[in-house]
């Protein structure tokens, strides 16, 4: 299996140890959700993956280490869809998309009969082919979304990580998302999902990570992950029929 593997992964920012000797594995095929209160380390956990930040400790996709690999292959093999993006410029819809396809691009850099073909499924696949020619700082939130999510899937990646992907979207466009990470997994990849409501990792994932203090605090099917003993501590809230309630009176910032 083209399983992601983290093991024993330790990112220090600074002074500050983020993430403690975590370990976990996201299964292809499946969408695994990490959840956890602001400042638990889900962030710096994919960016780790990405080897954006520095880290100890083992990333496997599939067998393969990717700590050892340079960044145009690592991007190769996993892709990565931000919560917000700090592009804002007038590219074309279709030139964002086609960023997708550096790492696979030759000494020349133009795009190949591949790329282009890997761009239009990419585009049609995230139900954005028709944004193409439009530029991107004029999309609304869930167009730009999409694209990101595009963007991603032209790299043809094993992996897509997304963090919090529906936080800026409404309910239709939010249920639509998962819906699509969903198919993805479906198809074979592997995907990690950062996700803060919880009602949301109920509904879309298959396996819960709960990260607390930068450890694994909980890990396994949702309903495991989500009962009262985890929210507690995680959370200082506990389930209350269709809902949740807090524990103690004091209210968590």
């Amino acid at each position: 299996m083209k399983d992601l593997v983290i093991s024993d992964l330790t990112v220090a920012l600074g002074p500050r140890t983020v993430l403690h000797g975590v370990g976990l594995t996201a299964r292809a095929g499946a969408v695994t959700a990490l959840i956890g209160p602001n400042g638990a380390g889900k962030s710096t956990l994919l960016r780790a993956v990405l080897g954006l930040v520095p880290s100890r400790g083992g990333i496997a996709l599939a067998g393969d280490d990717l700590r050892a690999r340079d960044a145009r292959a690592r991007a190769r093999r996993v892709a990565y869809v931000p919560q917000r993006t700090a592009l804002d410029s007038g590219l074309s819809v279709a030139e964002v998309v086609a960023h997708g396809r550096y790492a696979h691009r030759g000494a020349l850099g133009g795009l190949s009969r591949a790329d282009r073909a890997a761009i239009d499924a990419a585009l049609s696949a995230s139900d954005a082919g028709a944004l193409a020619g439009r530029a991107f700082d004029r999309l609304s939130v869930g167009e730009q979304q999409r694209v990101l999510l595009a963007r991603a899937l032209a790299t043809g990646a094993e992996a897509i990580l997304f963090d919090e992907p529906t936080s800026a979207l409404d309910i239709g466009h939010a249920l639509a998302f998962l819906a699509t990470m969903r198919r993805l997994a479906d198809a074979g990849r592997v995907v990690v999902v950062v996700l803060h409501q919880l009602d949301e990792v109920r509904r879309a994932a298959d396996h819960a990570v709960l990260l607390h203090d930068g450890r694994v605090l909980a890990s396994g099917a949702p309903t495991q992950v989500l009962a009262a003993g985890p929210l507690r501590t995680a959370y200082g809230v506990e389930p209350d029929g269709g809902g949740y309630r807090l524990v103690g009176s004091a209210v968590r910032p």
